[in-house]
């Protein structure tokens, strides 16, 4: 999403509310290799929905990851909590990238069509098309359509700025979706399976969970959720999950309905379910998602793009998506 510049290695860093997670992987066409894992939890409280509360503790947290990984001054490529990013469409001349990129910095800086001030964002090209009669009489042939994503300049900076502090260098800024879609292309170009039209993406993690909607290979909704309440808090480990679950599905319920009469181009209905975060929530929760989804409900499809013998690290599907960036 964000780049700032591309190196050799190949180091993903997700931060969560409760930890952070850090992978260095060796790509190749085949398969990936997972080279090194390693998830250092966080201070209670040091990042709170996704906002950086205690940099120093957050600081102590990298400065470990960098001594016990070697990978101090390597190009590192992380993500920031998807909910600081807003997403939006937009129609503008077919110029090039740098007048472009003038021209929705302009309107983003010069608008209130965002939540924040001082956004840092990027974009993708989707499709040129006709222009309108009314860019016509301007001169306008033709307009290119384009998705932007936008984030508060203050989140990237405190992300970087703690990663620096560390002696760890960000060679881009990510969200967990986009990393996430990563590991599925390369998923489909491993097996030849072709990826659903309509999908989401739930991120499950301790005290929130992440979703994300695509279609034809593009996000269109992005939403977060925090989950605290106090029998999810204080109850046992199966009471714990239930209450998850329980919250999970019934914001998955309404999600659906919106994707279907908001989100989707056609109004048509998600065709599959890909969880990631925390491993028990991904063993723990499918039953009771299927109660109201019907189609498949699965983990991204690790084992397939992993090395022989390579199991079980779910958790590190974010981080390791975000280490192909730079593959």
């Amino acid at each position: 999403m964000f780049q700032f510049k591309r190196g050799r290695e190949s180091y993903g860093l997700q931060v969560t509310d409760t930890q952070i997670r850090f992978v260095e992987v060796n790509h190749s066409s085949k398969s990936i290799n997972l080279a090194y894992h390693f998830a250092f939890p966080l201070q209670n409280g040091a990042v709170r929905n996704g906002r950086i509360m205690n940099e120093e503790a957050v600081v102590k947290a990298l400065e470990a990851i960098a001594q016990e990984s070697g990978a101090g001054g390597a190009d590192i490529h992380l993500s920031v909590p998807s909910s600081s990013v807003v997403m939006r469409r937009a129609t503008y001349p077919a110029v090039n990238e740098r007048e472009l990129r003038n021209m929705i910095d302009i309107d983003l800086n010069g608008s209130n069509s965002l939540p924040f001030k001082d956004p840092v964002f990027d974009f993708v090209r989707l499709e040129t098309i006709e222009a309108s009669d009314t860019e016509k009489s301007k001169g306008v042939k033709k307009q290119v359509e384009v998705l932007i994503f936008a984030t508060p300049s203050e989140v990237i900076s405190s992300y970087v700025e703690a990663m620096q502090k560390a002696g760890l260098e960000p060679a881009s800024v990510d969200i967990a979706p986009l990393a996430a879609y990563r590991l599925l292309v390369k998923y489909h170009k491993l097996t030849g399976i072709r990826l659903p039209e309509r999908f989401m993406f739930v991120n499950m993690e301790a005290d929130q969970v992440e979703f994300s909607m695509f279609e034809n290979g593009l996000p269109v909704f992005l939403r977060s959720m925090p989950l605290m309440n106090s029998s999810y808090m204080l109850g046992s480990d199966q009471d714990r999950m239930t209450s998850y679950g329980r919250n999970l599905t019934t914001e998955l319920e309404r999600m659906m309905q919106y994707f279907k009469n908001k989100a989707s181009a056609n109004q048509e209905d998600l065709q599959e379910l890909f969880l990631m975060g925390e491993e028990s929530f991904i063993n723990g929760v499918p039953s009771m998602l299927a109660d109201v989804f019907q189609g498949p409900i699965q983990a991204i499809p690790l084992d397939e793009l992993l090395q022989e013998g390579q199991m079980n690290y779910q958790s590190f599907a974010v981080p390791i998506g975000l280490a192909l960036k730079g593959a």
